[in-house]
């Protein structure tokens, strides 16, 4: 009986140790991006080589959502692969709580998420990123390509 404790004694002891070595080896998020465009370039390689992908437009005031078809879809491509790095920013000081469009880009294996403040604002993250959003400022780009003036459009809110 007193061999039978033992043994059970040193089993639990031999599990407990080798789940905290084990949770040791878990690769942690690290807390610094590779760059301040990283989820941005990831968003812009799908829409390059994916051929099949859905694009929807929501106004988070109202609630109402749209699903964009091929030529919208191709301007929020262009517009998105107009940006250059310097347009690439820390968060601001200044932007909005609370983005008055989201865009949602689902592709086969990946969903990314824009966040339009502004004219001046908007971010991009993946549906489940570990790292800091995008922040962009669309201040440079020609009003043809800003996100913002392109959702007012698509779903006005006066």
């Amino acid at each position: 009986m007193i061999a039978l404790k033992k043994l059970l004694y040193i089993f639990f002891i031999s599990i407990l140790l080798l789940n905290i070595t084990a949770c040791s080896n878990i690769k942690t998020f690290q807390s610094k991006k590779p760059c301040n465009n990283y989820y941005t370039d990831l968003l812009d390689k799908d829409l390059k080589t994916q051929n099949k992908y859905l694009i929807i437009l929501l106004d988070t005031q109202f609630y109402k959502k749209v699903t964009l078809g091929q030529a919208e879809s191709d301007l929020v491509k262009k517009s998105l692969l107009t940006l250059q790095s310097a347009n690439f920013i820390n968060k601001p000081k200044d932007i909005p709580d609370k983005a008055l469009y989201k865009i949602y880009f689902t592709f086969k294996s990946q969903k990314f998420v824009a966040e339009v403040y502004n004219e001046k604002y908007m971010c991009v993250y993946p549906w489940d990123g570990a790292y800091e959003r995008d922040y962009i400022n669309m201040d440079s780009l020609p009003v043809a390509y800003n996100i913002f003036i392109f959702s007012k459009t698509i779903i006005p809110r006066d």
